[in-house]
């Protein structure tokens, strides 16, 4: 699975980037989640950008930013595919989305979105 946008180097603004995924649930009908989005529990509760369900592995996607990327392991270990964006993230683009959602992949149960291609990031 290519995911070269995972390899970003700078912080991002989480409010922004959530906004963004927030739009892309309702426009592009996924089931995203931003509010109280973390992983572990109590001390070592981290929080992250978001979870994008069905896509890149079958528990999901944990969107992280470069200041969440100790939670990786994390990530990992709970069985979520976790990816770390960039700031272009932070502004909601169709184009942009629909390309990293191909990339990572469907796994949900049912029939994916009709945008849907599967084709992998170029």
């Amino acid at each position: 699975m290519g995911v070269c946008h995972a390899l970003a180097v700078d912080a991002i603004d989480v409010t922004a980037a959530r906004a963004a995924w927030e739009r892309a649930a309702r426009e592009l009908g996924i089931d995203v989640v931003t509010e109280g989005a973390s992983l572990g529990e109590d001390a070592e509760r981290v929080e992250v950008v978001a979870l994008i369900r069905e896509f890149g592995s079958e528990k999901g996607t944990v969107v992280l930013g470069q200041q969440h990327s100790a939670a990786y392991p994390a990530a990992v270990a709970q069985g979520f595919f976790p990816t770390i964006i960039s700031p272009s993230y932070e502004d909601y683009s169709r184009d942009l989305f629909e390309e990293t959602l191909n990339d990572l992949q469907w796994f949900g149960a049912g029939e994916p979105p009709a945008w849907y291609t599967g084709a992998a990031w170029g």
